[in-house]
Formats: C-alpha cells, sequence, structure tokens
C-alpha cells in the first residue's frame, strides 16, 4: 500500500518501490548511452539518480535495504563502462574537491535524509482530536 507514491510499511513494499525506481534507473540508461560520457554523467548525477530517489529516502526509513547498493552502482557503472569495486566507489562518492566525481550515495543519505524529513515536522502544530 501506497501513500503519495510512497510506501506506508517497510518490507516487500518498501523494496517493491526500490526495485521499480532501479527499473527506471535502467531504462534512462539506455537513452543516456547515447550521450557522450561526461553529459551523461552530469545529468545522472544533478537531475537523474538522486533527486528522482529522495523522495522515497525522506518518506520512509530504508536505510537497512540492500537493494540501495544496486541502485547506487547502476547508473554509474553503465556510464563508465567499468566494474567498480567497494574502494573505487568509495572515492567515486567523495565531493569533487576532495578527488571524487560527487556521486551521492542513497545508502549514505538514507538515514539523514529520512530524519532530516521527520525534525522538519516537529515544528508543526498538533492537532487534537476534538
Amino acid at each position: 500500500m501506497t501513500l503519495l507514491g510512497s510506501p506506508v510499511s517497510e518490507g516487500k513494499a518498501q523494496d517493491a518501490a526500490i526495485k521499480q525506481k532501479t527499473v527506471e534507473l535502467q531504462k534512462v540508461m539506455k537513452r543516456l548511452a547515447l550521450l557522450q560520457s561526461h553529459d551523461a554523467l552530469v545529468l545522472l548525477k544533478n537531475s537523474l539518480e538522486m533527486p528522482k530517489l529522495l523522495y522515497l529516502l525522506r518518506t520512509l526509513n530504508c536505510s537497512a535495504c540492500p537493494l540501495l547498493a544496486d541502485f547506487d552502482r547502476t547508473g554509474l557503472c553503465t556510464i563508465l563502462n567499468v566494474d567498480l569495486y567497494e574502494n573505487q566507489w568509495l572515492q567515486a562518492s567523495l565531493p569533487v574537491a576532495d578527488g571524487g566525481l560527487g556521486i551521492r550515495s542513497a545508502q549514505m543519505l538514507a538515514s539523514s535524509a529520512f530524519l532530516a524529513s521527520a525534525a522538519s515536522t516537529l515544528t508543526l502544530p498538533r492537532v487534537h482530536p476534538a
């Protein structure tokens, strides 16, 4: 069951939503493969990968979901046409100023995105039933 495009509970619904986002990213990657690598990387980094997943990360606590690792590497490995090992992926996810590509990791952002969303609701007025 989903509410406003986000699963209501963790488990199968959460896994299905992340798998759907991964499938959508794979479809986009077929089109990005037609562009030059640098242009494709800029589009992936700034508008296609994390911005498409961020709503799901903010509305559902998926920090312990192992499917996020697949989502992280799907686009980058396709564009660069290489398989990235763990240490290579960690370097690619560093900011550009620190020698990385600036690709944000969904696994690393999941907990902070959810907590930021939860913290932003603390200032909302409480509604008490009559």
